[in-house]
């Protein structure tokens, strides 16, 4: 991404999370699923996989540092079975905040910030290490994802 790019998207992406926190939905990008099913198997399957309901596995070798993906626009986050999440995650998943488009874009993009913000606790953090550094990258994650197994 090149230097002017990046000082757009960052912008935008923290208005998003401002946003969501002030209750106002946050835009929508323009998503192409396509995109987001080569950026899944490419840096996504060393952590995550997607294991559909009858236990098939659709894509990745069975990694296990990340939480099964398959459904996740239908479940409340923090709640992928056979998973333990972090403390923040539990606690989010206590507050049965179910995964949209502007929460999963804004947690890929900055999941310690945005649990932070979530939760009202600036010590909350994530396990996941990668970052999406692009928003827009993130949309087209959530829009092959959101199409699996809804």
């Amino acid at each position: 991404m090149s230097g002017l790019m990046s000082k757009l998207v960052r912008p935008a992406a923290l208005f998003a999370m401002t946003m969501m926190g002030a209750g106002v939905a946050a835009p929508v990008f323009a998503a192409d699923p396509e995109a987001g099913a080569r950026s899944f198997a490419r840096q996504c399957t060393s952590c995550h996989v997607l294991r559909d309901d009858g236990g098939r596995m659709l894509v990745g070798t069975g990694a296990r540092t990340g939480p099964n993906l398959f459904g996740l626009a239908r479940r409340p986050a923090g709640t992928a079975e056979g998973f333990v999440y972090s403390t923040a995650m539990q606690q989010l998943a206590a507050r049965t905040m179910l995964w949209d488009e502007p929460s999963f874009v804004a947690f890929v993009t900055g999941p310690g910030p945005f649990l932070q913000q979530r939760l009202s606790d600036r010590r909350a953090n994530s396990r996941m290490a990668f970052v999406v550094s692009n928003p827009a990258d993130a949309a087209d994650l959530w829009a092959y994802l959101s199409g699996l197994g809804n």
